[in-house]
């Protein structure tokens, strides 16, 4: 114990233990920002996936098209002015699976069986609904938290 005593008394102990502490928090920190910044990004790639589906919906609805199936997993609903269907594929979510305005925290706790829900509505008041399943997701957010966290 003395030993050691002697050795964290000495300037270049101390200095050579703050410098590695410093490092190893600033290493971290720009670590998090990292992990936190390509989540964000992987969840505005299914922002952008949403929308795209959604245009198409509404495409095929504008020229009394056949939808038809958007995408494994995926669903959607169309309603007129009035709120009836007049079109629909998939089977919609339940409520406490639907995740509509995604942010960080959806980023953060979205579950493997939760789905990015997206919605627009035109001119004519018809409302295009489109639900996109997380599951791709939530697998990315994990590989990336699990290679952050051996870096670190």
């Amino acid at each position: 114990m003395t030993r050691l005593r002697r050795a964290l008394a000495r300037i270049d102990v101390r200095l050579a233990v703050l410098l590695a502490g410093t490092t190893a928090a600033f290493s971290s920190l720009l670590l998090s920002g990292l992990l936190a910044y390509a989540v964000k990004e992987s969840l505005e790639e299914q922002r952008r996936t949403v929308d795209e589906l959604i245009a198409n919906v509404e495409d095929a609805t504008a020229r009394h098209a056949d939808v038809g199936a958007l995408h494994r997993g995926a669903a959607y609903r169309v309603r007129d002015a009035a709120d009836r269907e007049v079109a629909a594929s998939g089977v919609w979510p339940p409520g406490a699976r639907v995740r509509r305005n995604a942010g960080l925290r959806t980023a953060l706790f979205a579950g493997k069986d939760d789905y990015l829900v997206g919605e627009r509505r035109d001119s004519t008041g018809t409302l295009v609904a489109v639900a996109w399943p997380l599951r791709h997701f939530v697998r990315e957010r994990g590989e990336l938290t699990t290679r952050a966290t051996i870096v670190v």
